[in-house]
């Protein structure tokens, strides 16, 4: 029996995605194109660029969707074969058609219009539905999504996309923009990781001492009831007295602007959910295990050491995994107070109404985001299956 009699329901999903896909590449404007980078764009669609090589372009662009709703659902190959080129032809569009726009001039602009992300969001669905109609083992369900970034990445490096305009304010921005990258992540991952390394074994000694819990909490809470740019400004005013009384602080880089002040207004937004997820990952083990284990003779420092916190690692994790993902976002507004990060890509962005400088800092965002989380997840998964086994 085929995946679609299976789960019509995910079926519907592929058929949206091919919908959509199919919708927008006809009746939204692929593109917009620009002068230069300060006038005022004109949106077009794929049959409006190179007479009849746009409408061949966008029959190409239609033939993978059309494929994948004719074909049967036990045609695995074939229908992976057909989201991977749907993918395939709507960045070709993208790259022909900015080439095409700007081959009489250099300052000339070409940036993503609606249609593309409308596309791409087809593909993505599309993508879903096959990994969860087309294949069953694990590895093979990842072989389409890593066929999808292969795509995307080799185009990338071929320079498919120089002529878009968000490629052109990265060449503008090259020696910067990875430092920013770093910086970014820099910023989110070592205020996670402090919070990790003060959080976990907080919560050994609330889960210990559960006197303390509710004063703790109450502080913690307190931290997460402020919104985050009323943090940074409270946070200014302290760290610029203490660096102008101490040469040692001051020497380290403190100040009331830059680094620091969005580092700890990181770490007191990570301690929640660390904090959070470790304790309850220890309170929600089955008594029933505890007592198993001290039956067979285990101390209870040996119960707690070798069996409940095995067994609260992968929900610890959880707590890491939603702490990273939320300081990943909020280290953008670090780039307010000089602290770098993309949120001064897309700040400036803002300032120059420039929508491509702004994607530049948004996308990267975005990917790394989802690259966190899907690392964390898995990791996550693997955990539990090992618990399981």
């Amino acid at each position: 029996m085929s995946g679609v009699k299976e789960d019509p329901g995910r079926g519907k999903v592929g058929m949206l995605g091919a919908a959509l896909y199919g919708v927008s590449a006809l009746f939204l404007p692929f593109v917009q194109f620009r002068p230069n980078r300060v006038l005022t764009g004109e949106s077009f669609y794929l049959w409006q660029l190179g007479g009849a090589q746009g409408i061949l372009l966008l029959l190409a662009l239609l033939i993978p969707p059309i494929m994948l709703l004719l074909l049967s659902g036990n045609l695995r190959l074939a229908r992976a074969a057909c989201v991977l080129a749907a993918l395939f032809m709507s960045l070709i569009a993208l790259s022909l058609t900015a080439r095409f726009l700007t081959r009489e001039s250099e300052v000339a602009r070409v940036s993503i219009g609606s249609g593309f992300w409308l596309s791409a969001a087809g593909v993505f669905l599309m993508i879903t539905a096959q990994r969860a109609l087309a294949w069953k083992r694990p590895a093979a369900k990842n072989l389409i999504s890593l066929g999808a970034l292969s795509i995307i990445l080799l185009m990338l490096f071929l320079g498919a996309f120089d002529k878009l305009s968000v490629m052109r304010e990265y060449f503008n921005r090259r020696e910067t923009f990875l430092g920013q990258v770093g910086r970014h992540l820099m910023l989110a991952s070592t205020s996670v990781g402090a919070a990790t390394a003060f959080g976990v074994p907080m919560a050994f000694l609330l889960f210990e001492r559960k006197r303390l819990k509710r004063t703790v909490f109450f502080l913690v809470n307190m931290g997460q009831t402020i919104p985050t740019l009323s943090l940074l400004g409270l946070l200014m005013v302290p760290l610029a007295y203490i660096s102008s009384k101490s040469e040692l602080l001051r020497n380290a880089g403190v100040s009331g602007v830059g680094f620091w002040p969005a580092w700890i207004a990181l770490f007191i937004y990570a301690l929640f959910p660390v904090l959070h997820n470790a304790l309850a990952g220890l309170q929600m083990v089955d008594p029933a295990v505890t007592e198993a284990a001290a039956s067979v003779g285990m101390t209870k420092k040996q119960v707690f050491y070798r069996v409940q916190i095995p067994l609260a690692i992968p929900l610890m994790i959880g707590g890491v995994r939603t702490a990273l993902t939320q300081s990943m976002g909020n280290a953008v507004l670090a780039a307010l107070i000089g602290g770098g990060g993309l949120g001064s890509l897309i700040f400036l962005g803002l300032a120059q109404s420039a929508p491509d400088l702004i994607l530049l800092g948004t996308v990267p965002l975005v990917l790394l985001t989802f690259l966190t989380d899907a690392l964390l997840g898995g990791l996550v998964k693997f955990l539990d299956k090992g618990e399981t086994i």
